[in-house]
């Protein structure tokens, strides 16, 4: 597929969305999750980063291992 057929939006303003809470357990990694993979269905370049200690938002699309030494009580 060349750039010029892809469906793809590749042009235009970028957009910074910034989903953030001190406070934890308050859907912040769902909500991020939700906007994300309907913004890349939606045919949107996307990046999602995840800077939490726990990596939810990285686990649910890349294969990553627990590691024992890393679980908090």
């Amino acid at each position: 597929m060349t750039d010029t057929t892809s469906p793809r939006k590749t042009t235009g303003p970028s957009v910074i969305l910034v989903v953030a809470q001190h406070k934890g357990g308050d859907g912040k990694t769902t909500i991020s999750r939700l906007i994300g993979e309907f913004a890349s269905r939606q045919g949107f370049q996307t990046l999602l980063l995840d800077t939490d200690d726990q990596c939810s938002l990285s686990r649910r699309f890349l294969k990553m291992e627990d590691n024992p030494a890393d679980i908090q009580d």
